[in-house]
């Protein structure tokens, strides 16, 4: 044993400190103090491991878990609410874009034309304001606005076929009635692929063939007049 205040060797039976003169704990009381204080501690650990194991304890850890949990379902929530409307949006976007590009084959007259520049006027304005309310609501204008155009053209470019399919070519060469059939076939067919500008183009040139063929046969007349000259000299000449 070593005394306390300088650390000299001591002896269990010594009162005071042979070498600093302080006094000493009595042994027996000193022993006694630590097992004391030894007993405290493990109570207080056997204590701290009975309330973990306790229904109140296992209730509290539950109950840390479960805001935890929460806190985590509620940010991971929010970030794919995020993440999908940003991919809603994108997927919309491209979508307006798509459809955007296939009125360059459209015919548009009238309110038609006024209600596609409106439209194109919002689309833009997409770049300043991605909110997906506004995107969904241009998609749906000009989705809509499609449907009635292609709607309208197929409806007056099939009349405009049927009226030229009327028009005589009786007096039409072999190779200009191939021709004219061909005109006929590629003006269907782009009809079909709601290409009606193109399709337009093919009837104008399908048109003119026609009147083509009808002015150069109608401006000729054939006239044959006979002149005599037998007395001399004895010749015939037709004209």
């Amino acid at each position: 044993m070593h005394c306390k205040n300088c650390g000299a060797e001591i002896s269990g039976d010594d009162k005071f400190c042979k070498n600093c003169g302080e006094k000493l704990m009595d042994t027996e009381m000193n022993a006694e103090m630590n097992a004391e204080m030894n007993t405290e501690i493990e109570e207080n650990v056997k204590l701290e491991k009975t309330e973990k194991l306790t229904p109140n304890g296992i209730f509290h850890d539950k109950k840390k878990i479960g805001i935890i949990a929460a806190a985590i379902i509620v940010l991971l929530s929010g970030l794919y609410y995020y993440l999908d409307n940003g991919r809603r949006i994108e997927n919309m976007m491209n979508e307006i874009n798509i459809i955007d590009s296939r009125f360059d084959e459209y015919i548009l007259l009238g309110e038609e034309k006024e209600s596609y520049d409106l439209i194109s006027k919002d689309i833009q304005n997409l770049s300043d304001n991605k909110n997906l309310g506004h995107v969904k609501e241009v998609y749906l204008k000009i989705k809509s606005l499609e449907e009635t155009v292609i709607s309208d053209n197929t409806l007056l470019l099939g009349e405009a076929i049927q009226k030229v399919s009327k028009t005589d070519f009786s007096k039409a060469y072999e190779d200009e009635i191939v021709k004219l059939n061909e005109y006929k076939e590629k003006s269907e067919n782009l009809i079909k692929e709601k290409k009606f500008v193109s399709a337009q183009a093919a009837l104008s040139e399908w048109n003119t063939l026609l009147d083509y063929i009808n002015i150069e046969y109608d401006n000729y007349e054939v006239l044959i007049n006979q002149m005599d000259f037998s007395e001399y000299p004895k010749i015939k000449a037709y004209v």
